[in-house]
This record gives C-alpha cells, sequence and structure tokens, in this order.
C-alpha cells in the first residue's frame, strides 16, 4: 500500500471513529435529557394549576415529589421510548460529522424537531391525558429539541477541527 493510500484509510478510520463517537453521545445522554425534560415540563404544568390558586405547599410539594419519582420511572422508561429518536439524531449527525469532521449543533435541532412531530403524530392518539394533550405534545417536541441541543453541543465541544 502507498502511503498517500495508507493516509487516506487512517483520515477514514479517524472520521468514522468521530461518527460513532457523536453517536454514543446521543445515544448515552439525549433519552435522559428527554425523560427529564418530559417529567420536569408535565410537572411544573401540573404544579401550575395550585400556583394559581395560591396554594403553593401543594405545588411544592408536587414539584418535588414528582421529581423524586424520576429518577425512580422516568429515566428507565425515557431510555426504552427515546432510544430510537436519539439514534436516529445521533445517526443524523455522526453522518454530517463523517462528511464534513464537525458534529452541527443545527442539524441536530432540525433532526430533534422533525422527530418530536413525527412522534407527537405517531402518538398522540394514543395518550389518554384529557384537556392536557396539548401540553404533553408540547412537552414531547421541547423534550427532543432540548436532548437534540444538549447532545449537539457535547458533540461539538467534545470533537475539535482537524
Amino acid at each position: 500500500m502507498t502511503e498517500s493510500a495508507e493516509s487516506h484509510s487512517a483520515q477514514g478510520s479517524h472520521w468514522m471513529g468521530r461518527a460513532i463517537s457523536v453517536m454514543a453521545i446521543f445515544i448515552l445522554v439525549g433519552p435522559l435529557i428527554g425523560a427529564l425534560t418530559m417529567s420536569f415540563g408535565l410537572g411544573a404544568v401540573g404544579a401550575w394549576s395550585y400556583v394559581l390558586e395560591k396554594n403553593y405547599m401543594e405545588a411544592a410539594r408536587l414539584l418535588l415529589g414528582g421529581w423524586a419519582v424520576v429518577a425512580l420511572f422516568a429515566v428507565p422508561i425515557g431510555y426504552i421510548v427515546g432510544l430510537p429518536s436519539a439514534a436516529m439524531t445521533g445517526i443524523v449527525v455522526a453522518f454530517r460529522t463523517f462528511r464534513t469532521g464537525r458534529p452541527s449543533i443545527i442539524m441536530a435541532l432540525i433532526a430533534g424537531l422533525v422527530l418530536g412531530v413525527f412522534n407527537v403524530l405517531a402518538t398522540g392518539e394514543n395518550v389518554q391525558t384529557g384537556q392536557g394533550v396539548a401540553f404533553w405534545m408540547g412537552a414531547l417536541i421541547c423534550a427532543h429539541l432540548l436532548a437534540a441541543l444538549v447532545c449537539g453541543a457535547i458533540a461539538k465541544a467534545m470533537i475539535r477541527p482537524v
């Protein structure tokens, strides 16, 4: 193999390693951020009704008690439910990283938005939250966007231009 071919092969494996690292960030961190966003967002919406009634103690109890339960239930469920979206967003950003050598937060946000809207459309009718369905849909899209933003920022900070 010539020196040029070896250099090209080494460079290709370097870019592939970067792409795999980006995917790993999205798969490991994305569902956690999404689960926390959904739980905190929906908990805050629930507590807001008590705030409007000036029942601040009940609002605080709901928020603190609800957030304590998050660690037990929402995070594991978040990985089960959010892993496909995180992996797909990771693939999009990893492909961009493989092509250009640098992760893109904008690409992550676009992929997160598309997948968030897709998930709302795919599951919206199955969610039985009564009047809170609009809040649930908004929280789901926000969860996708915030997870994409955080993961994209981590990837961009970790992977420097060569």
